[in-house]
């Protein structure tokens, strides 16, 4: 015989080194081994506030604003699995409604990280132009570039950047 610690209790518990492998024998008893499943559950509701349409993760977040259960557990994908079954794999779970503390299984669907890409443009929320933090170059910028009959290299000493900007720039690769 040897003895563990059940998960959930703590109390000591006496199995045969067979049976360690089997993870329902971590555990004192049947009871202790349900409750221990349920544990992300309880987590999960103590911080859901349910409002008008999104339900808001009170809990902890990471430093992208997801929502977190027991450090390595993302709110919106357990409630997602919660409520709608297991994620498809290579599949994301996306948000409609563009709050990322929501976990409303009715403001979350599944797809893949181009669809996710694609949502996040359509709705204005990429970093493109003068809101990307590494632009060189104003909107207004752009627009004398194009207009302006001037040389390549003329251009990129006027605004101080590189002439193969100032040529992406005229020939629409950048800044579209």
């Amino acid at each position: 015989m040897t003895q563990t610690t059940c998960q959930f209790c703590a109390a000591a518990v006496d199995r045969k080194p067979r049976d360690i492998r089997a993870r329902e024998h971590h555990f004192c008893n049947k009871w202790c081994f349900n409750e221990w499943k349920k544990l992300p559950q309880r987590r999960f509701w103590r911080y859901v506030v349910k409002t008008g349409g999104c339900w808001l993760w009170q809990g902890s977040v990471d430093r992208y604003g997801y929502g977190t259960i027991l450090n390595d557990l993302m709110a919106h994908r357990y409630s997602y699995e919660l409520h709608k079954g297991q994620i498809p794999s290579g599949l994301q779970v996306r948000h409609i409604c563009d709050v990322r503390r929501c976990v409303n299984p009715g403001h979350l669907i599944v797809g893949t990280g181009q669809d996710n890409m694609n949502d996040m443009v359509k709705r204005g929320r990429s970093l493109t132009g003068e809101r990307n933090h590494r632009a060189k170059l104003t909107a207004e910028a752009v627009s004398e570039i194009r207009a302006s009959s001037l040389p390549v290299k003329e251009l990129a000493v006027k605004f101080k950047v590189s002439w193969s900007l100032v040529y992406q720039v005229r020939s629409r690769k950048i800044w579209k």
